[in-house]
Formats: C-alpha cells, sequence, structure tokens
C-alpha cells in the first residue's frame, strides 16, 4: 500500500465525513434586516397581477410597515421576474409575514401563482445573487428558521 492510500485511511478513520463537507454559505443572522422572494409559477405569466395582489396583500395587513415589492430578474431561478419584498428589521419579523402567508392563503398563494416563498437575511440574498442559485438555501433554512 503506498503513502498516499495508508494516510487517506488514515485520515478517515480519525476524522468524521462532517469535517470534509463544504461549510455552508449561508449564515444565520436572526437580528439582520431580512427581505423575502416570491418565486412565481412559469405556468403563471400575467406578472402585473401578481404585482397588484402582493401589493393589496401588503396595504391590507403591512401598510405601517412600508414593505417595498420590487420584480428582479433572475434567470438562474425563474424566468418570470421574482418578487422583492423588503425590509423586515429581523428574522421574526420575516418569518411572521411567511407565517402569514401560509397561514391566510390570499388569492396568489391558493391559485398556485407562487411556488415558492424564502425569507432571507440581506446577507444570505447578497449570496443567492453571487452563486446565482438557491443552492443549499432549503436545508439551511430547515435548520435555522
Amino acid at each position: 500500500m503506498t503513502c498516499y492510500y495508508r494516510l487517506l485511511l488514515l485520515c478517515s478513520c480519525l476524522f468524521p465525513a462532517a469535517l470534509f463537507a463544504q461549510e455552508s454559505s449561508f449564515r444565520y443572522e436572526p437580528d439582520q434586516i431580512h427581505c423575502l422572494l416570491l418565486i412565481p409559477s412559469e405556468k403563471w405569466a400575467p406578472i402585473d397581477e401578481l404585482s397588484g395582489e402582493i401589493a393589496k396583500y401588503n396595504v391590507q395587513f403591512y401598510a405601517k410597515d412600508q414593505l417595498e415589492v420590487k420584480r428582479l430578474k433572475m434567470p438562474y431561478l425563474c424566468p418570470l421576474p421574482v418578487f422583492y419584498v423588503a425590509p423586515f428589521k429581523d428574522s421574526a419579523a420575516a418569518m411572521a409575514y411567511y407565517q402569514r402567508l401560509l397561514k391566510t392563503k390570499p388569492n396568489f398563494m391558493q391559485m398556485n401563482m407562487i411556488e415558492q416563498v424564502w425569507p432571507l437575511s440581506n446577507r444570505n440574498f447578497n449570496q443567492v445573487l453571487l452563486q446565482q442559485s438557491l443552492e443549499g438555501y432549503p436545508a439551511f433554512f430547515r435548520e435555522y428558521y
């Protein structure tokens, strides 16, 4: 057996596989400003209608929070514009919005116009932009949120 293989065998016995796993590029920052990404279903083309529904929802439940809704081109997530809702003062505020969406099921959620909703800290949003993907975020979200 060559030295290389002996070393490899020794390392695999001494160190758990988790040590070799790549560290997540996402960070849990509960006190930082957060946003939500609403990713529309590709089956729905009326983006203006969807934008109006999200705006009505925000006026109805979050008028005093002055949330902004922006449409972003993120073709690596969806060929249609992705809705960016912000700012939320922290993860608790973002999660309250997220949970209310799931609980009240406004029209745009009932008709499956929105396929995915992701609360993210601004840093994690920037990471999604950098890696041009949500890869790794669903597992991170399940673990920390």
